[in-house]
């Protein structure tokens, strides 16, 4: 029979990192011209345009009228002459900056861009390692990938009122950057405390890389994304607000100094790597809602100590926890049906696990092996909590019975009838006679009924109570009260401003509107307006309300539509 070898693929960060080395390695190359001053060029034509490099006074002039060409073969024509000049002065005329036009130039310290210029760029200053500011023109409309990338000394930034398009990656290992600013007149972005936003403030973009100690994400906010606090090595805790649905993929990859992050109920979703090599991170909670832990998702937090995967996790996927060497207890719920390659790889103080499935599932060897070949380092010294009717199963299970099996007690699992209507607490293994407690907690808009056994109602109170005998499995009965399903094909009803000091106004094309309920993030209703009239615009005042997020519920001929609301 041959033997299966399992390959383990590489992760976002090590191909960003092998991308990040030959582009370095293609640096040190080129480097060689810079050294001779005799093969350096100090004029010519580059496209429409002209280059003149004043070795007097230091001054790169970039002249003519059309668009920079894009350098995306070889560097710009100024490159090997730029250990002769400090400062950029790009003439009006010139209508864009090329991809990859000040790549590596590393010594200019400043820049003068015109009004006329209306993209900057890929990659176009990345590795300018000396230019500490820059004053982007009201003009500029696009902001290239990677435009600023590794720009080190650069402190602040100024998102002018015409720009619509920011690529990705672009203020990335900006380690100085202390603020983004935006300008207010713009229609795509705003900035609070320095951190870059989407317009209405629904969602974090970017936090400058500098940002230190704690800082508290604004109510109002429902997706963190990605990269959104990549490499805020300052930063020591986080606070994340209720409104928030999502966390994108290495959204606090490389906070190496990240020791506390307060996370919300209501968060359905941590993608790929979103707190790797988070070195200080000693525990964290995994939110009922959370679906499944992503790959990587906290590879290398190298401080973590305890888990609890919460009911509801149905898969932790590859190199989830890979690498977290002072993790000592995990447990695992029965939800639970994929364990992923390298999941629990290198947790080498790993003592305890926990696993409350009645049921062992089929896992590789890979899952608690860090060796290329999937080879088992000796388990018996690790304990295997599972339930009483479960011991013999776990003993005769491919690689469960490589650990120290127990009979941890009877088995509690209170699930929801629907994951996004509520959920549970109160799952575990119990001895015999102990009374647990149980309880079931509502999500936005939705209203809890009962909880039953086999479909025998057992108890209407969220919070049930009762003596441990035998292994048992509740539902949490929820209903949509509410009726809070947003109708994703109403883009002819819009709300504006959002955001709102007061005066909410409600325009529609095609959608007669009947009924507007006002709700807050906890699904409690605070008024409703019973709007009957063919006019295209009605207005609601709110200004009644504290600062924070709404939900209007607003009833139409055609059904129901949920909106967003932010008041100021």
């Amino acid at each position: 029979m041959k033997s299966k070898i399992y390959i383990r693929k590489r992760s976002v960060y090590e191909k960003n990192s092998k991308t990040m080395k030959t582009g370095l390695l293609f640096f040190a190359v080129t480097i060689l011209l810079k050294i001779t001053g005799a093969f350096a060029q100090y004029g010519g034509e580059t496209g429409p345009l002209t280059w003149n490099l004043n070795k007097n006074t230091g001054t790169l002039t970039i002249s003519g009228v059309g668009e920079m060409p894009d350098y995306n073969v070889y560097y710009a024509p100024w490159y090997v002459a730029s250990d002769y000049f400090n400062t950029v002065i790009i003439d009006t005329g010139v209508l864009s900056i090329g991809n990859r036009a000040f790549y590596g130039c590393d010594k200019f310290t400043s820049i003068i861009i015109p009004n006329s210029i209306t993209r900057i760029g890929n990659e176009a200053f990345s590795y300018c390692m000396a230019l500490a500011s820059i004053e982007i023109p009201n003009g500029v409309k696009t902001i290239g990938s990677k435009a600023f990338h590794a720009a080190t000394q650069l402190k602040t930034i100024t998102i002018p009122g015409s720009l619509t398009s920011i690529g990705e990656f672009a203020f990335m290992y900006c380690n100085k950057l202390i603020a983004i600013d935006v300008e207010k007149e713009n229609s795509m972005y705003a900035s609070e405390n320095g951190v870059l936003f989407n317009k209405d403030k629904t969602s974090l973009i970017c936090c400058p890389a500098a940002k230190t100690n704690n800082y508290i994400v604004p109510a109002g906010v429902t997706s963190i994304e990605n990269y959104a606090f990549f490499s805020c090595v300052n930063l020591t805790s986080v606070a994340i607000p209720s409104t928030t649905k999502s966390i994108g993929a290495f959204a606090f990859s490389k906070c190496t100094s990240l020791a506390s992050i307060t996370t919300p109920d209501y968060l359905k979703s941590i993608e790929d790597e979103a707190f790797s090599f988070c070195e200080a991170l000693t525990a964290i909670t995994i939110p009922n809602g959370v679906e499944r832990i992503a790959s990587s998702c906290f590879m290398k937090c190298t401080a973590l100590t305890s888990v609890i995967i919460p009911n509801g996790v149905t898969s932790v996927e590859k190199s989830a926890f890979d690498g977290c060497k002072e993790l000592v207890v995990i447990t695992i719920p029965e939800t639970v049906t994929t364990l992923g390659v390298r999941a629990f790889a290198a947790c080498y103080n790993l003592s305890l696990i926990t696993n409350l499935n009645p049921n062992p599932i089929a896992i590789s060897p890979c899952v608690f092996s860090a060796h290329d070949l999937c080879l088992l380092p000796p388990m018996s010294h690790i304990t295997l909590k599972v339930p009483n009717s479960a011991v013999a199963l776990y003993q005769n299970a491919n690689v469960w019975n490589r650990f120290d099996i127990l009979g941890g007690g009877i088995l509690v699992n209170p699930l929801p009838n629907h994951i996004e209507y509520g959920y549970t607490t109160g799952n575990g293994l119990y001895e015999t006679d102990i009374v647990a407690t149980v309880e079931a907690v509502t999500n936005l808009g939705c209203k809890f009924i009962n909880w039953t056994v086999d479909d025998v109602e057992v108890s209407t109170n969220n919070l049930y109570s009762f003596t441990v005998t035998e292994n048992i499995k509740l539902v949490a009965n929820f209903e949509n009260h509410a009726g809070m399903v947003e109708v994703r094909d109403a883009t002819s009803l819009q709300l504006y401003p959002n955001p709102t000091t007061g005066e909410l106004r409600i325009r529609n094309e095609d959608l007669e509107i009947r009924n507007v309920e006002i709700f807050d993030v906890f699904g409690r209703k605070l008024s409703s307006h019973h709007l009957i009239s063919s006019s295209s615009h009605y207005l609601i005042n709110i200004s009644h309300l504290n600062s924070g997020l709404y939900f209007l519920k607003i009833t139409t001929g055609k059904g129901m539509v949920v909106k967003k609301v932010i008041k100021q």
